[in-house]
Order: structure tokens, then C-alpha cells, then sequence
């Protein structure tokens, strides 16, 4: 706001007069109701308490307040307390949502309304970064760190004055940056790049925009061509096409970062399924970014949390530890928490698609057996999900919160060596330890509840 020592003090003054005992109180229910909104059961005793804890540092940073929080919460040693577009910001609001924390959510959305006309100056003023400058005709420009009111950060180097050409810190920025006059035609590829940055990370982001922007009704008359002829760009390795850096790189034993698996995880313009996915994640996860990734999906992942020199401080909070031991120790790096939320409910739920669900993607063989289970975690569509998994039976609850019917096909993970059902849906399958059932139907503000139990011949055979 232009002034914030009033509001401020204006706070303090109503809290003063308030008193301690009642704020106490109504900080108490804020936090009753912020955890009943969503719970996972997890066998793993460390992966559940920095579940909860994660969680609370969500709550921390986005709760009750009008600011969301930088790299690092409230530290202004990193990064200069910038707010961080390119990765983090997307990872913390992605952990709110999947844990149904809808309100600490739209904070994010809050603070990019609240600075879009600063990003919407960037673009029709120009912007220079030490020897780099930009300007466009129209739209907004973000930054991959900005400040508070929106100013973007001078980077310490002039080599990275590259990042004014960085778009993919505003495609993040809920597409209010999507950047199609960048956009050039190549013959060479017979497709669209990027004519300054080409990586894979800002061809998805756009190829996700452009679709994005067509689907809602919001785009120029060319951009639906435009979207078909995105390049996303690929490398041949060993026999296989895999994933790149960027066109015309090439891939070596031990290479490739996960951010190049942005067009699956974070963008939704590649399918899960897609065989190039799968081949990718199996060069990248070798290379020495291995550790340092924002992937979903690994309970390997998930524990590296937990390594020491990684957890820090009488187990209080991650930082990213990539470049020496003294990185980022003051606060919990709140992305950090937000990609560790992200990890887990992916290994329990596949929320991402819109016309698919998948229960219990990712859980380890272990947790079959000893059981493991979550309550209302989100799904696109407003869907809420709950699921429970024990040695023989999986209970499964669809809640339609929208005032619309919806239809989801369904995919649950079911206990090992289960060929048939004791009781069974009509139209349902049974293929590679899957129970598929398609065009599952929840009309508007009702709750479909099912039940897939391992029958007794199944048992006795196993």
C-alpha cells in the first residue's frame, strides 16, 4: 500500500486494544480449522511429522496476512527478502491447493493483482537489466525475483541481466506474462522458439499459455495456430528422444535437470504416460542436480529432506544447501516445505489431469501392508479426494464441491498380486496391478463413495 506504517500501526493498535487472551484464542481456532481442512495418515514416522510441520510453515507464511512470503519467509538475507516468481511461489501455492487450503492460496493471486499494473509498466516503459533491456508493446513484464510493490531486482552480475529475457517467471505468474511477441518462426525446426531464450522450461510455460488462453475464450485469433507448432525440444540419446535443454542441445551420461520435465510436472503439456517422460527422468535422475530438484513423485526424494546438513537447526526447517554450508540457515526456504507437501500428496494422489484420477500413484509396497490413507486433498475441478488403502481393500470418496456434475476415469493402485475384485463396478478393469473405471459420474454438491476389496481366491492363490 503507499502507506504502510499506518496500516501497521493501525493493526497494532486494534490488537493492543483487543488484548492478548482474545487474539490468542481466535489464533488458536485459525489453527484448528486450517488442519481440519485436509490430513494424510502416512506409516513413515519422520515423513508424517515433516509433513505436519511443512504444512505449518505454509500456514505460517500465508496465513491471515496480505503479503506472501519470499525465497526464505520473513528473512530479507536471501535474495534481498524478494518474492520469487520463477519456481517458488508456483511450488507454495501448488501445496496450499493440493491440500485444500483454497483462501492461503489466493494470497498468491492477491499479491500478483496487486503488483500487476508495476509488471504491466515493465512491459510498455521497458526494463534494463545492467546490459539488457526489453520492451513490448503490451502485456506485463514479471521478474524471477520481485520485490513486495513489484520492483524487479537488479541482479548482482551483469552476465545475469539475461534474465529480462526470462518468461517463464511470468507464465507462472498466472499467465498474466505470457509472451507471444518474442515468439519467431524457424524454419530449421518447422516450429515456433523463442527468439531470446528458447529453453525448455519457457517453450512449455508459452505452449501452456497459448493452449490455456484458447481453452478460456481469451486468445488473439492466431495464437490456436501458434500452439500446434510449439517447440518443445528434444535430444536423441542412445536410440531414445529425450528431453532437452533447449534446440539442437545434446545429451551426455550423467546430464539434464528435472526443471527440463517442466512440460509434465509443472505445465501439463505432456502426459504423464508419455514414454519420453519416463526415459528423460531416467538420464536426469543420475546427473549431479539429482539432490537439488523440485521433482514429485520419489519417496527417495522425499527422504533426501531428511539428510543431515539438509535438515537444519534441531530439526526445524529445509534449505537448499546446493552451493556451501552456509546457504540459506536463517529461515525455512518456504518452497523448500512447499515442494517436500507436493512430493507426498503426489505419491498419494494424481490430481493434475482434468479428465483423470489416479489413487495411490506412488506408494511404496511397504505402506500396502501397513496401511496409509489421506482426507480431503484436492483435485482440478474443485474435487475433494479421500482414500484409504489397507492389506485387501481400498475405500475411495469423491466430493463434488462445484455446482456442477462432473466425470472423472478413475485409476486405483491396488495391493500387490490382485487379479480380481470381490464385489465390482460396472465397467470396471483390472490391468497391471490397476483398477480402471471410466466416466465415473458426482453430481453437483454430492459425494460418490467406492469400494474395491481383494477377493478370496485372489488371496489364497497369493
Amino acid at each position: 500500500g503507499d502507506e504502510p506504517a499506518s496500516v501497521a500501526w493501525k493493526k497494532a493498535e486494534e490488537a493492543k486494544s483487543r488484548g492478548f487472551q482474545a487474539l490468542r484464542q481466535e489464533t488458536a481456532q485459525w489453527w484448528e480449522d486450517y488442519y481440519e481442512r485436509s490430513a494424510v495418515s502416512l506409516p513413515d514416522p519422520d515423513l508424517q511429522k515433516w509433513f505436519a510441520r511443512s504444512t505449518y510453515y505454509m500456514g505460517v507464511f500465508f496465513g491471515n496476512t496480505d503479503v506472501p512470503p519470499g525465497c526464505n519467509g520473513t528473512s530479507i538475507e536471501s535474495f534481498a527478502g524478494a518474492i520469487c516468481p520463477e519456481y517458488d511461489l508456483v511450488l507454495n501455492q501448488l501445496a496450499l491447493l493440493y491440500g485444500n487450503h483454497f483462501k492461503e492460496a489466493r494470497r498468491v493471486v492477491g499479491w500478483l493483482e496487486r503488483v500487476l499494473p508495476r509488471a504491466e509498466r515493465y512491459a510498455k516503459e521497458g526494463l534494463t537489466l545492467h546490459q539488457t533491456s526489453v520492451k513490448y508493446s503490451k502485456g506485463a513484464k514479471f521478474g524471477p525475483l520481485m520485490g513486495y510493490d513489484g520492483t524487479i531486482l537488479i541482479p548482482p552480475t551483469t552476465g545475469e541481466g539475461i534474465w529480462a529475457h526470462e518468461d517463464f517467471a511470468g507464465n507462472n505468474a498466472a499467465l498474466m506474462a505470457l509472451n507471444v511477441e518474442d515468439l519467431q518462426w524457424r524454419d530449421d525446426f518447422k516450429s515456433y522458439l523463442n527468439k531470446n531464450m528458447p529453453a525448455t522450461v519457457q517453450q512449455a510455460g508459452t505452449l501452456f499459455g497459448l493452449r490455456e488462453s484458447v481453452r478460456r475464450g481469451v486468445a488473439q485469433p492466431d495464437w490456436a495456430e501458434k500452439a500446434g507448432k510449439i517447440l518443445i525440444p528434444t535430444a536423441e540419446y542412445k536410440g531414445k528422444k529425450l528431453l532437452a535443454v533447449g534446440p539442437g542441445a545434446k545429451l551426455e551420461e550423467n546430464s539434464g535437470d528435472s526443471t527440463w520435465l517442466s512440460p509434465v510436472w509443472y505445465y501439463r503439456v505432456l502426459s504423464d504416460d508419455d514414454p519420453i517422460v519416463r526415459d528423460s527422468y531416467d538420464l536426469f535422475r543420475t546427473s549431479k542436480t539429482g539432490n537439488y530438484t523440485f521433482n514429485k513423485g520419489c519417496l527417495r526424494w522425499a527422504k533426501n529432506f531428511l539428510q543431515p546438513g539438509v535438515t537444519l537447526f534441531d530439526d526445524t526447517c529445509f534449505g537448499e544447501l546446493v552451493a556451501d554450508f552456509e546457504d540459506f540457515k536463517k529461515t525455512p526456504e518456504v518452497a523448500a516445505h512447499a515442494a517436500f507437501i507436493c512430493n507426498l500428496t503426489q505419491m498419494l494422489l494424481g490430481s493434475d489431469d482434468e479428465k483423470e484420477i489416479s489413487i495411490f500413484p506412488a506408494i511404496p509396497r511397504e505402506w500396502e501392508k501397513e496401511g496409509v490413507s489421506f482426507q480431503n486433498l484436492a483435485c482440478r475441478g474443485n474435487l475433494l479426494v479421500s482414500a484409504e488403502f489397507s492389506a485387501d481393500r481400498l475405500q475411495v470418496k469423491l466430493e463434488n464441491r462445484s455446482s456442477q456434475g462432473c466425470v472423472r476415469n478413475l485409476r486405483v493402485s491396488l495391493p500387490e498380486g490382485t487379479t480380481r475384485l470381490r464385489e465390482s463396478e460396472e465397467g470396471l478393469k483390472i490391468e497391471n496391478g490397476w483398477a480402471l473405471l471410466s466416466n465415473v459420474k458426482v453430481p453437483a454438491k454430492e459425494i460418490r463413495a467406492l469400494t474395491f476389496t481383494a477377493s478370496k481366491q485372489m488371496e489364497s492363490a497369493k
